[in-house]
């Protein structure tokens, strides 16, 4: 029996607030839900950059990044025969660095849980990050993937780790609850993210939606946004504060096309758990989304939205349902939103991961 759980991980001093970009919210949700369960907290402290001199900051950086390091291996050295979870990638640590870390703490007897973020080699191509990857996911003896098409996709790489267990999608940790229900038939779709790499905006204008659908986009702007009488710009807004977003379907759309979504951040989608679709959640809203991608599983599964080919077909499909559909898919919603607002996606990943460690 494994006698303890440690979460190791890069704090910046910063980290606590996240403005108005959501990068950093799944890392941070992801401990408190660690830290909720059972586990220590043993981090790599990292100043803000909080000086406008590029160069002051840069040496100050690498100057705090060296102690806390320095630190942080001490408090590593006297980890033994337990649980390390670690977020992947690990950031700010060299390839070397995460490489002698990871061995160290194999060879006291620990064993790895590993929550996969993202995968760069593939998000960006990045065939050099490839063997890095390798190197470090097949040191773990638990990854937590996003999904099942990710696990396959992790083999077909070579990345055979010893076990996996299956997230579905990221939590969205959030202290208030959305009581209201929406009329799910008055088609106002919500887009938020990063409006510059939605490459399929550019299109809307070419959209064969009727008079009476309406998109709402969040996000820093972008000449990619195309304006019009059912197309509206709302600005940026925390990713703690989600209470304001209008709209009634959340959704979850990626690539250059609005036929389907290609080139490399639309075929991300096929093994990625967008964080956006999560925020959707949280915010009661269902979500509407690639039919080839790996959330259309989880949609179906959990009843939760709608699966779509083209962004043409959105108001057809949403007209289609009944009225026992809707309001199952709004039961559905509330339900997944009140898991994802508390953490409980992840600490059903950790329990499982915990269960197998401890009788593997």
């Amino acid at each position: 029996m494994l006698k303890d759980v440690y979460n190791v991980e890069l704090v910046d001093r910063s980290f606590g607030s996240c403005g108005y970009n959501a990068a950093k919210k799944p890392r941070l949700d992801s401990s408190k839900t660690l830290l909720d369960n059972m586990g220590h907290l043993i981090p790599i402290y990292v100043l803000s950059d909080a000086s406008k001199n590029r160069l002051f900051n840069g040496i100050i950086r690498r100057v705090n990044i060296l102690f806390s390091i320095y630190g942080f291996y001490r408090k590593c050295l006297k980890i033994k025969d337990s649980i390390v979870f670690m977020q992947y990638p690990f950031l700010q640590l060299s390839p070397y660095g995460r490489f002698f870390l990871l061995k160290h703490l194999k060879s006291n007897g620990n064993k790895i849980i590993y929550l996969v973020h993202d995968l760069d080699s593939v998000r960006y191509n990045k065939l050099k990050m490839l063997h890095v990857e390798q190197k470090e996911l097949l040191l773990a003896d638990i990854c937590i993937v996003h999904s099942f098409p990710m696990l396959i996709h992790l083999n077909q790489l070579g990345i055979s780790v010893k076990h996996s267990v299956i997230l579905k999608f990221f939590d969205y940790r959030l202290q208030y609850s959305f009581p209201k229900q929406r009329d799910l038939r008055d088609i106002k779709l919500v887009f938020a993210g990063n409006l510059e790499k939605s490459h399929f905006l550019r299109q809307l204008d070419r959209v064969d939606w009727d008079k009476n659908v309406y998109l709402f986009l969040y996000g820093s702007w972008s000449d990619n946004v195309v304006i019009n009488d059912r197309i509206f710009y709302k600005g940026k807004f925390s990713p703690n504060n989600i209470e304001e977003v209008e709209g009634n379907w959340g959704l979850v759309w990626d690539g250059e096309s609005i036929n389907t979504c290609v080139g490399l951040y639309g075929n991300y989608l096929k093994i990625n758990a967008p964080f956006k679709m999560s925020m959707y959640l949280a915010a009661n809203l269902p979500v509407i989304v690639w039919g080839k991608s790996a959330m259309a599983e989880y949609v179906k599964l959990y009843n939760i939205g709608i699966c779509i080919d083209s962004l043409n077909e959105i108001p057809n499909k949403i007209m289609s349902l009944t009225d026992m559909q809707i309001n199952e898919i709004k039961h559905n919603v509330k339900c997944i939103s009140e898991k994802i607002r508390c953490g409980g996606m992840l600490s059903e990943a950790l329990a499982e991961s915990i269960y197998i460690l401890n009788h593997d």
